[in-house]
């Protein structure tokens, strides 16, 4: 996240999708570790967004328990769980399968 995001947003994006997008892919490939605080003025300066739209994202997140916030001390990234991801790698392969085979049925001449 060494260059602002601001910059790369789509004609049209709001400044909080495009928060919400980088800090989401910063946590899903680990740039941000699990147990990593989530400082509001810390990201905003590093995205090149302001406070309101980072704060916005980070509930979003918070939601989708990419990260979890703590009264008094601050919004942290959610530390992985072995045993949950044991199980949504079984959930994932199962949707994985029906996803191919629905594709499959579902394609066309024009698709290939």
């Amino acid at each position: 996240m060494s260059t602002p995001a601001a910059t790369a947003a789509a004609p049209g994006e709001r400044l909080v999708d495009v928060a919400y997008r980088e800090l989401r892919d910063a946590i899903v490939a680990v740039r941000l570790q699990p147990g990593a605080p989530l400082d509001e003025k810390g990201l905003s300066a590093s995205l090149g967004i302001g406070l309101t739209p980072i704060r916005d994202a980070l509930k979003r997140l918070t939601l989708e328990k990419l990260a979890v916030t703590y009264p008094r001390r601050g919004t942290f990234v959610t530390e992985i769980n072995i045993a949950d991801e044991a199980k949504l790698t079984e959930v994932r392969v199962d949707l994985e399968g029906l996803a191919a085979s629905l594709a499959a049925e579902r394609s066309t001449t024009r698709d290939h």
